[in-house]
């Protein structure tokens, strides 16, 4: 029946910080609110793993493009995300607790990735981690 079918379910949302609101609760207040319902879905769906997917960098999306945030440069290509969404919908729901991710960790942690040179949208410059620390302004890489 379909009570033994398992599924998993990405949000692309950030991970919960209390100091990514300030100046910017409007827009993080639905965002945080998805990591949260996802956080919800894994503990209270037995047949459901859930999680939280983030970009490290900006992305190049029509949003980036046509609200000018930032360019070629700044900007990694949405395979990154598409790449990551994959690994993690390829895990064992059963075996996957709730987790926000950010896109470098699940293909590292997950598909042994070490070099994100080919997601760059600028092949000679590394995107800062606009993304990121829009929500969490004290992350660094490791």
């Amino acid at each position: 029946g379909l009570g033994d079918v398992y599924k998993r379910q990405v949000m692309m949302s950030p991970p919960v910080n209390a100091k990514a609101a300030v100046g910017k609760a409007p827009y993080l207040t639905s965002k945080l609110g998805m990591t949260l319902l996802a956080m919800a879905i894994d503990a209270e769906e037995s047949n459901i793993s859930a999680c939280a997917l983030w970009p490290v960098t900006a992305i190049k999306t029509a949003a980036t493009v046509n609200l000018g945030i930032g360019g070629e440069k700044d900007w990694r290509t949405p395979e990154i995300l598409g790449d990551a969404t994959l690994e993690l919908i390829a895990q064992d729901p059963k075996k996957a607790a709730f987790r926000a991710w950010l896109d470098e960790d699940v293909l590292r942690e997950l598909k042994g990735v070490t070099n994100f040179d080919h997601y760059r949208c600028d092949p000679t410059s590394e995107p800062g981690p606009f993304s990121i620390q829009m929500v969490d302004p004290d992350w660094q890489r490791a």
